[in-house]
């Protein structure tokens, strides 16, 4: 069965690549959202700073973007840099329609014209 496959059961994992450095794997979703908050709540202790590669990650929905805003604020609470890199368009453009792109400070969001620069 191929990890794309939408048919199969929802899953959430994490591999560490370096310090700090972890490539997730998996779908960000409702049905994955405790579980990644659990695997993962002790990566913003014994880290100096954290980067998140979603390169893995198959399945995104808007409680996956919430996620996201809740890794970065655990970050910011215990006073550590978070990075996330190869943000999955889904994930991205939900981030850009709720808003959020700038608070998850995803560059690539930045330029994409806003509807009020369009239709002014």
């Amino acid at each position: 069965m191929s990890r794309y496959d939408t048919t199969s059961q929802a899953f959430f994992s994490f591999l560490e690549t370096d310090r700090g450095c972890y490539a997730l794997e998996g779908d960000l979703t409702l049905a994955t959202a405790r579980s990644a908050l659990n695997k993962t709540a002790r990566l913003f202790k014994k880290n100096k700073s954290l980067a998140f590669d979603l390169s893995g990650i198959v399945r995104g929905d808007s409680v996956g973007v919430g996620l996201l805003l809740e890794w970065r604020r655990q970050a910011h609470e215990n006073g550590i840099p978070i990075h996330y890199t190869h943000i999955p368009d889904q994930l991205k453009a939900m981030a850009r329609v709720g808003g959020v792109a700038e608070l998850l400070d995803i560059s690539s969001l930045n330029s994409y014209p806003r509807f009020s620069d369009t239709h002014g």
